[in-house]
């Protein structure tokens, strides 16, 4: 594995705030790999401290985790920056059992193994009947992302007991790349 620093930054409460966030990836992952991933990291963490807002993305202002999902992967190139997602009403997932979340990130992308997992993928967590909430993978379990009552913060998403459980029971959890599969000798 190789480290690569990202310098992020965001503005909260009229000031403005940056750090370097190191991130791992395979020694022989290629740069037109690398700097995407980068790119979703630092697109992530701009939205630093932005409110929760069902529907929304606007920075500084609201946003809830799909929008925050397309919105880092737009800024990346990965996503068409024209596209957005469908109307959703607030509590879907409560009352649905489709799995609407996982239909749209898998228009992009395609699911892998929680070991496999890179800064730059996404996470989706069972939240009520279905996957309903998702974080930007910053190096498991360390994630970034949208949620009601927190806004977009770091976190991790082992030791936060909202996000690791429902009620006495592990809260289900798969992972997801829009990057293309590596073969082995790449």
């Amino acid at each position: 594995m190789s480290t690569a620093a990202v310098l992020v930054s965001w503005v909260a409460n009229g000031r403005q705030f940056s750090r370097s966030v190191p991130l791992r990836f395979p020694a022989d992952m290629p740069a037109e790999e690398v700097e995407p991933r980068c790119a979703i990291i630092r697109e992530a963490y701009s939205w630093t401290a932005t409110r929760w807002h069902h529907g929304a993305a606007v920075r500084g202002a609201g946003i809830d985790c799909a929008q925050f999902l397309r919105v880092a992967y737009q800024a990346a190139g990965l996503l068409p920056a024209e596209w957005r997602t469908d109307d959703y009403p607030m509590d879907w997932a409560e009352h649905r059992s489709g799995e609407r979340f996982v239909e749209h990130v898998l228009r992009w992308g395609r699911p892998i193994a929680e070991a496999d997992a890179l800064p730059g993928d996404c996470v989706l967590w069972r939240w009520g009947r279905t996957l309903s909430h998702g974080a930007i993978v910053v190096g498991w379990p360390t994630i970034i992302h949208a949620m009601r009552g927190q806004g977009v913060t770091e976190d991790d998403g082992i030791a936060n007991r909202k996000l690791a459980q429902s009620g006495a029971n592990e809260r289900r959890r798969e992972f997801f790349t829009l990057f293309p599969e590596r073969s082995a000798a790449s």
